[in-house]
């Protein structure tokens, strides 16, 4: 689990201290002051993948390979290097990724193959970044490093130097698009408790639907409810924000990630079923060793942490990201100080 989690020249983000992080952790804020940069830097220290460049770029936007390595360096300075890292008791991990030179991404180009351009526009602009270099290193174990190369607007990847396990995460963009074929795949992979569970949280939102299957429609993969009337519908005709939910949830209980990270958590969630979400993911966190990240905008997502943490203030840490004078800072607040502050009306968010 991190516990003190440090980000420099990442993005908007210069320099970032978040001490003391809980299993389960908010984020909060104006539009602008850094926490989606903050969700992607711990997607990107926890899954130790080149292409997470591209997956985290393609989710904002990004259409140019160039733009996508360009815009991790805080203020496109790519002399500095970007440095993530943790504290711990067993030591400190760090991953740190600096601009690859000319003949360096050159050879990683004669070497290795094109990576899988999933999305990335064929128009070519010219960069005078030429790659990325990775370097990743747990307390007692070796070095590992890996190489991106940029050419004619593909990826091309060096193999990590080393084998290790990462975290991992399992990472919901607030533009992330639902996938109805990832929701199948984690939905097969859940046992029935799990299933049920997931169940119970969407009669929360929708009280006539009874199960969830997997199926085939027009020779494609798709999930289906089943409702209280007997009736089968597929999740996408059901709306954006029910399938954001499922996928949410099925990535939750399905996956073996150590991280789930949510972007705008509140998206698709109606204030009713607000605190039940906190507690079921506070249950997930004690019962599949999961920490959780997450944004909110939502004055209700907010109140709602009050009752679900109640008994468990020890689980809960929220953090006020604001820029002051260029910078990104952090203010923390425990359950108790976040209390006092709602009771006495400090803006928070």
């Amino acid at each position: 689990m991190l516990k003190d989690f440090t980000i420099e020249n990442y993005r908007s983000i210069k320099h970032l201290q978040l001490k003391d992080l809980r299993a389960v952790n908010v984020f909060v804020g104006k539009n602008g002051a850094g926490k989606t940069s903050i969700l992607e830097a711990f997607s990107l220290f926890a899954r130790v993948s080149p292409l997470e460049h591209q997956r985290l770029g393609e989710w904002r936007g990004l259409m140019q390979a160039s733009q996508m390595i360009e815009t991790v360096f805080h203020d496109l300075d790519f002399t500095k290097t970007i440095l993530l890292s943790d504290r711990s008791e067993e030591g400190i991990t760090k991953l740190s990724i600096a601009a690859l030179s000319r003949a360096d991404a050159q050879g990683v180009i004669n070497r290795y193959p094109v990576a899988e351009p999933t999305g990335i526009s064929e128009l070519e602009e010219p960069s005078e970044l030429f790659g990325l270099i990775h370097n990743y290193k747990e307390p007692k174990y070796p070095n590992i490093e890996w190489r991106l190369a940029l050419h004619r607007n593909h990826f091309h990847f060096s193999n990590p130097s080393n084998t290790f396990n990462s975290l991992g995460s399992f990472y919901i963009h607030a533009r992330r698009p639902s996938s109805i074929n990832e929701t199948a795949r984690m939905l097969t992979e859940l046992s029935r408790l799990d299933e049920q569970h997931l169940v119970d949280i969407l009669q929360h939102l929708e009280p006539d639907i009874q199960s969830l299957r997997v199926g085939y429609s027009h020779e494609q993969v798709n999930v289906f409810a089943d409702f209280a009337d007997g009736k089968r519908l597929p999740l996408n005709v059901l709306g954006d924000g029910l399938s954001r939910v499922v996928l949410m949830l099925t990535g939750a209980f399905g996956s073996k990630s150590k991280l789930l990270i949510i972007d705008e958590i509140d998206s698709g969630l109606h204030y009713s079923a607000m605190a039940t979400m906190w507690k079921s993911l506070l249950k997930l966190s004690q019962e599949h060793d999961r920490q959780i990240f997450c944004t909110t905008h939502s004055e209700e997502m907010l109140q709602a942490t009050l009752e679900a943490f109640e008994n468990h203030q020890d689980d809960l840490g929220i953090y006020r990201i604001a820029r002051q004078s260029g910078e990104t800072k952090a203010q923390k607040y425990d359950y108790e100080l976040y209390r006092d502050a709602e009771i006495a009306g400090f803006p928070v968010r």
